[in-house]
């Protein structure tokens, strides 16, 4: 199953894998099995399959074209794009406005507390994380509240150990700046706490015990900035 895209999200989407046939076309039609799994071939998953009831749930809602190419910089795009297409707010599950437009604006309030290196790895993250959940606003995607607010969680570590766009991975951070993002990320824990603990494990896992090193650095920097006041 098809779906007409932009060039530049097919670009985006993919890393640099693929393109347009012809790179003058501006849309071309993309593979629904690459934009949902990265998967060229095989079996197709349930998701991208046309059965008996495909068509039934695909809803006529118009979002401007600016959805399906985000640039991560505009956080406003969880409210007019993901939340429009699935209204979740008050839900139990809500993703879009609790935890994704105000996590977006927590890095936008705290960006120059951060390194110019850091500061390319926030915006490659926030791009991540938009272009991961496109395939979720497709007319066709019927999922519920529940089903976009794990896939979104799970798109969080991939895309903090491996932005793209040109930017740096978390691991590859000073400890200064790991440990500002550390912070940032610990302010939202109150609006869901077990999905973003999950995320911040593996993160730690994926740097390969160097979010240990950096948390213990900043233990001993604490304590040693308090013994000087005794």
């Amino acid at each position: 199953m098809p779906t007409a895209c932009r060039n530049a999200y097919i670009v985006q989407k993919s890393g640099g894998a693929h393109e347009c046939e012809d790179r003058s076309h501006l849309y071309c039609w993309h593979q629904c099995m690459l934009e949902n799994s990265s998967v060229e071939g095989g079996l197709v998953t349930e998701d991208c399959a046309c059965n008996a009831d495909f068509g039934q749930n695909i809803t006529e809602l118009s979002l401007p074209w600016q959805c399906y190419n985000p640039d991560g910089r505009d956080c406003s795009w969880y409210r007019d794009c993901l939340e429009r297409k699935h209204p979740c707010s008050g839900d139990h599950a809500s993703y879009a406005i609790d935890y994704g437009e105000k996590f977006c604006l927590m890095y936008n309030d705290r960006f120059e507390l951060f390194s110019a290196e850091a500061q390319q790895w926030i915006d490659g993250v926030r791009k991540c994380l938009q272009v991961a959940l496109v395939p979720l606003i497709r007319p066709y995607y019927s999922g519920s509240c529940e089903d976009i607010k794990r896939q979104a969680f799970a798109s969080h570590a991939p895309c903090y150990l491996r932005p793209g766009y040109g930017a740096p991975s978390i691991c590859g951070l000073s400890c200064s700046d790991w440990m500002t993002a550390f912070w940032t990320v610990k302010g939202s824990l109150v609006t869901d706490f077990f999905g973003t603990l999950t995320g911040m494990v593996k993160v730690a896992r994926g740097c390969a015990g160097y979010a240990l090193e950096c948390g213990w650095r900043s233990y001993k920097n604490t304590v040693s900035l308090a013994l000087r006041f005794f």
